[in-house]
């Protein structure tokens, strides 16, 4: 039998409002779909520098883009 690690979570980070009213009541749905995964949520208002590795993936809100986006999850208009 391999000495392997245990597999790292998937670290996300997004602001404390978007983690408590739409991220955590699906997590459920999450777990179902990929049992093997394990999340962090890192729930904060504060950026955290995903070069420096503290997290995986962020999820803010901006009215455009930041130069480091790679995926926009969704738009709105108010």
């Amino acid at each position: 039998m391999k000495n392997e690690a245990a597999p790292l979570p998937l670290r996300v980070t997004t602001t404390n409002a978007f983690a408590s009213r739409w991220l955590v009541p699906r997590l459920p749905l999450w777990r179902a779909a990929q049992p093997e995964i394990d999340l962090d949520i890192i729930g904060t208002d504060e950026l955290i520098d995903l070069c420096a590795g503290d997290a995986d993936v962020a999820i803010r809100y901006a009215r455009s883009p930041p130069k480091a986006a790679v995926f926009e999850l969704c738009r709105d208009r108010y």
